[in-house]
Parts: C-alpha cells; sequence; structure tokens
C-alpha cells in the first residue's frame, strides 16, 4: 500500500484510510493484549449481538 511502512502494512478498515499522507508518531515496541478470559467474554458479546441481528460497530 502506499503510504504505509510496511510494518503497517494489511488493509486497513476504511474508518483509518486517508487521502493525505499519515505520518507515524511512534511504534509501540510493548504490549500486553488481553486475557484469554476476556477475549473470550468479548466473543461471546459480539456472538450475542450478532443473534440480535446488531453487527458489530453499528452506531
Amino acid at each position: 500500500m502506499i503510504g504505509y511502512p510496511e510494518d503497517f502494512s494489511g488493509n486497513p478498515t476504511p474508518s483509518y484510510r486517508s487521502n493525505a499522507p499519515l505520518r507515524i508518531l511512534y511504534k509501540v515496541t510493548e504490549w500486553t493484549g488481553h486475557s484469554s478470559e476476556q477475549l473470550k467474554m468479548m466473543h461471546e458479546h459480539l456472538e450475542h449481538l450478532k443473534q440480535h441481528g446488531i453487527a458489530a460497530g453499528d452506531d
């Protein structure tokens, strides 16, 4: 992708697309992710929303 350094390659979501160049201010080198229990709860909540016809990210 033009405008993205190799460290940030991929397919960003439309909400992160920009016509103007983006400037990377810093790179996160240390990050602690969510626990397995937290991830499980988030996935269950997304499934609950899906079952009720609510798409994730709806405003």
